[in-house]
Formats: structure tokens, sequence, C-alpha cells
């Protein structure tokens, strides 16, 4: 039997209680605000509630009490929210970073949203995170924080220096190339002519790669918009087989047949390209 079921139309007031039974004792989690954090125990388990919205919201401290408390900043998988693809973890920059998000102005307003998006997960002192979506075009961070270009550009820098990212998981997919590994596809000891499963990074279009212990850069740079993979390609990643053709000249291949060729990046260069929007 249902029972004070308010429509379609209703429109939620503060004080109003979802997932919970009525009556649960509601607490305030110890170091913050209760106007970001309650918290509720249900059949023996803690949950956290963060505030998501406010009509007296004006800058994102007004939606987030994080000051002084994130130790470090993880930027996550579009595709799920959770895999972490890079990370920030300078002290001086997640507290710079974090004063631009808390004094970012609110518009709270609904808007259809384009671009990327990413997840920003703010890890706590405490061990625990607090999560927002992020579309970079915008500089959008859940719900109508709107970063300044300083941000964004951060979250990009981070994600274009990709320290330990993974694509998530599957029965496919293999882990992305980084200068640790030291046996094939990744490391030395490459045959020419022979096809290696090989995950791509793509989310700032076709751009660069690390293969056979050096890197290497896409000839030509494959984009769309200049930031992102052209149509057909995955994005963030791309799996694939990566072949040596020549000692300076490797090629990557999809399963539907798209491709790219590299050539490498002299020894001791830099990619020759900054954070993409």
């Amino acid at each position: 039997e249902i029972r004070d079921f308010a429509g379609g139309g209703y429109r939620f007031r503060d004080g109003d209680a979802a997932y919970l039974d009525p009556g649960t004792a509601i607490y305030e989690v110890t170091g913050y605000s209760p106007r970001f954090r309650l918290a509720a125990v249900s059949d023996g388990t803690v949950t956290v509630f963060e505030a998501d919205t406010s009509p007296a919201a004006r800058t994102g401290a007004d939606l987030l009490d994080i000051r002084g408390k994130v130790r470090s900043i993880g930027i996550n998988s579009p595709e799920n929210g959770i895999t972490e693809l890079a990370s920030i973890e300078d002290p001086g920059m997640v507290e710079s970073l974090v004063k631009i998000v808390l004094s970012a102005p609110v518009d709270q307003g609904r808007r259809d949203h384009d671009g990327q998006r990413y997840f920003i997960a703010f890890h706590m002192e405490d061990g625990t995170e607090v999560r927002r979506a992020c579309w970079l075009e915008s500089g959008e961070l859940h719900r109508g924080i709107m970063t300044d270009p300083l941000f964004r550009d951060s979250v990009s820098q981070a994600l274009n220096e990709m320290p330990t990212p993974t694509p998530p998981p599957n029965k496919t997919s293999t882990p992305l190339c980084t200068e640790r590994e030291l046996t094939p596809p990744c490391g030395s000891g490459v045959e020419i002519g022979k096809p290696y499963p090989y995950t791509l990074l793509t989310h700032c279009g076709i751009r660069g790669a690390y293969f056979a212990g050096r890197k290497w850069v896409a000839s030509p740079v494959l984009t769309a918009e200049k930031v992102h993979p052209p149509p057909g390609w995955s994005n963030p990643f791309q799996q694939g087989e990566m072949r040596l053709l020549a000692e300076d000249l490797a090629r990557f291949v999809t399963g539907t047949g798209l491709a790219a060729e590299f050539r490498p990046l002299p020894e001791g260069d830099k990619y020759p390209w900054g954070p993409c929007a």
C-alpha cells in the first residue's frame, strides 16, 4: 500500500525526507557544518548526506564545507565516476583550487550541459570523499558552482600529465602504458611487425602515446574541435592494437578499422602541447 504519495509534480521543500523512513534520527557530522553534511543510521549502516542545492547559496562555500580539509583532488572517469584518471596532490595547488571552488559564484538554474564531463573527487583529511560532476567547457561543478578558467586549466593539465591513469576494467581492456613498465608493449623488447593489445588515451584527441620504452607523437595529430577525439573514437580511452612498423614508425588500429600513426618524440623533448579544455 502506498501512502502519502506526493505526485509527479511535487517540488521538494527543505526538510523533506527521501530514502529514509519517517522518524529516522539525523545527526550532525563532527567537523562539518550541518548545512553541508548530515548523517543517518538505518539498518546498522551510516549514510552521509550532503547539500545539493540551497536558495541562499551565493558562492561555493555556501554548498561545500571543505576549506582546510582536502588532502588531494582526483579527476575521475566520465564513464563510472570512480576510476581515477589523474590526481592533484601538491598541497599548495590543492589549497589554491579549493579556494577557487569556494569563492566561485553559484548559479543553480537548470541548464543543458555540453562538452566533456568528469568527476572531481575531493579526498578529505578524515578519509572521506566529496565527489561532484564537472563540465570543463562551462567550468560548472555540480550543482551550479561556476569555477573560473584556472580551475578548468588545472584539471586539464592534470589529465594531460596523466601520472597513473587506468581505464575502467573489462574483459578486454589492457592498462595504459607508463614509463614504469619494463616489458612490451610499454617497455623495450617490442618486435617489429607484431601487434600488441594497447589502450590509447584519447580524451584530448589522438596526440601522443608511450610505447616500446619511449614517447611518441601522432603524425598527424587527430582532433575534433581541437580538444576531442574525432568521430568514431572512444573517449577517454580507446582499445586496439599497436604495432611497430619501423624503428621510427608505430601504428595504432582499432577493432573498427580506425588508425593513427606515431613518430618518436626526440629524446629529452617535451610534448608540444599544453592542457586541453
